[in-house]
């Protein structure tokens, strides 16, 4: 590890066991699977200059960068100093606020309309509307646009 590098960061090390647990109920039979470098924020002036206030605010969650490090060197096939820097590195970066609950990705259809606009609504009849309206306005004949307007895909 490049002690100085994290110490100027305010991050410093120390190394523990690692387990895993597992049999009936993940209770009856743990093994050691290695030593863990753990990560320590000694100096949180330093720290937040380096990665601000995001990763501070996410160990708020109630997942430690104990328990985050301890999961790294259990599961990880490349168990490499290297290699965690990287990881940590990206970690403390890469932190996101706590919220409460899950997220939701929500899906918006973009149609495009002749004129250069777009059409993000949900009813199929007021899109094909606008897109026959839009060439109505640009020159073209009503029946052609209706026609056009019509054999658009939705």
């Amino acid at each position: 590890m490049k002690t100085q590098q994290w110490e100027d960061r305010g991050v410093s090390f120390v190394t523990e066991t690692v387990n895993k647990v597992y049999g009936e109920n993940n209770q009856s039979d743990k093994r050691e699977v290695g030593t863990a470098t753990i990560p320590m924020i000694i100096d949180l002036d330093k720290f937040r200059a380096t990665y601000g206030d995001a990763y501070i605010l996410d160990m708020s969650n109630g997942t430690s960068l104990r328990v985050k490090a301890q999961s790294y060197w259990r599961n990880a096939k490349n168990r490499s100093e290297e290699v965690f820097e990287i990881w940590l590195d990206a970690t403390f970066r890469n932190a996101r606020a706590p919220r409460a609950g899950g997220s939701t990705t929500v899906t918006v259809k973009v149609y495009g309309l002749p004129n250069g606009e777009t059409y993000t609504g949900t009813n199929e009849v007021e899109y094909r509307s606008e897109y026959m309206a839009a060439l109505v306005d640009a020159g073209t004949p009503e029946a052609v646009a209706r026609t056009i307007a019509l054999a658009m895909p939705w």
